[in-house]
């Protein structure tokens, strides 16, 4: 990275399983199940304002011909948001708010954390995401220093699956944008741990 770090060293980019978001009782069990993705369309990253400060955000919604799904677990690498808020809309244009302001930097203003991938499980038994329903992620960082730079990818959303193998899959899909982005070069070692 080229901004500054706590550690004082090169950054490498950490991979976790975020904890965010507490378990509680009758959330999805970790159980060994293939991950079941819900197939959707990202949108590009949208300013909440057309000028000035403001959050930024990405809408998911289903694939045309997709019927509603109840989504259990969110994927995604984190690219300098210090925090992400989830919403829903339903098919008839009411917002609920699914989690609000779950931090994913340690710290708005290094980027020790900034990059990293995290594995969700949504609260109680998942969010329902109609057709003509929207799953908005709002992502901000109140640290000038990052600027257009906030925001999210490798976003996926799942029915069901193991949170580990979720991770592990999700890895898989950064290393292999960053080969390809990179001409094929070998990433084993340089930048996901």
């Amino acid at each position: 990275g080229t901004g500054p770090s706590k550690r004082g060293g090169a950054h490498r980019v950490p991979l976790r399983l975020c904890t965010g978001w507490q378990k509680m009782p009758g959330d999805m069990p970790s159980v060994l199940v293939a991950p079941r993705s819900v197939p959707v369309v990202a949108s590009p990253v949208r300013r909440s304002q057309p000028t000035g400060p403001c959050k930024l955000f990405v809408d998911l919604v289903l694939e045309d011909g997709t019927p509603g799904a109840t989504i259990r677990v969110l994927a995604l690498r984190n690219h300098f948001a210090h925090s992400i808020t989830v919403r829903v809309r339903d098919r008839f244009g009411a917002w609920s708010d699914v989690v609000r302001d779950t931090t994913l930097m340690s710290d708005p203003h290094y980027e020790d954390d900034a990059k990293t991938v995290c594995v969700f499980l949504m609260p109680g038994d998942g969010v329902s995401l109609e057709p003509q329903g929207i799953f908005r992620i709002y992502v901000s960082n109140p640290s000038p220093r990052w600027g257009d730079d906030v925001r999210v990818t490798h976003v996926a959303v799942y029915e069901h699956g193991n949170p580990d193998t979720i991770l592990a899959d999700t890895k898989k899909r950064v290393q292999q944008s960053i080969r390809e982005a990179r001409g094929g070069e070998n990433l084993t070692n340089t930048s996901l741990r």
